[in-house]
């Protein structure tokens, strides 16, 4: 799971590298706008599909939670990679009852496996609400399923480890 994480971090920060590159280059353009023929309604339409594309690019889900606000965005972005609405309500408050260690094991995994499941459907989602409840921290973790047939049996090695409730 740490693995995946830290390759998954790395590939968030190739991709900032390459927004970083791509922006010089579109600064590069808009002068170029500027200075050879003064073309005000060029510079517009471009700064118009620039805020576009921040809008969605640079959205950063902030709980509170380091650790939590990291698994999040990493994984909103692996999911909306994939065409998977990801949709995100949490609140953690500021003394979490959940070591970052067991959050980023417990979240991470949930996360890994809804969206391998969403791959599989028409107009996936993917719904994470976490919020403090009393003196525990709920999670809940929905997501879009037509299947008429689930095969809750683990396809992964790791099989002892798999202790679950399924509720439907």
């Amino acid at each position: 799971m740490l693995e995946k994480s830290i390759s998954e971090t790395e590939h968030t920060f190739m991709l900032w590298k390459k927004s970083l590159h791509d922006y010089k280059h579109n600064i590069a353009d808009l002068m170029t706008l500027a200075n050879n023929n003064n073309n005000v309604e060029g510079i517009k339409n471009f700064l118009k599909n620039e805020n576009e594309l921040l809008n969605r690019k640079f959205f950063y889900y902030k709980t509170g939670n380091d650790t939590v606000d990291t698994i999040l965005n990493i994984k909103q972005y692996s999911s909306e990679e994939k065409e998977i609405t990801f949709i995100i309500n949490a609140e953690i408050p500021e003394e979490c009852p959940v070591a970052s260690a067991h959050f980023a094991s417990i979240l991470g995994n949930l996360l890994d496996n809804v969206i391998e499941a969403s791959e599989k459907e028409d107009a996936p989602f993917i719904e994470v609400k976490i919020k403090p409840v009393k003196s525990y921290l709920m999670k809940v973790i929905s997501n879009k399923c037509t299947r008429k047939h689930i095969d809750f049996e683990t396809r992964k090695s790791e099989r002892f480890f798999l202790k679950m409730t399924i509720r439907t």
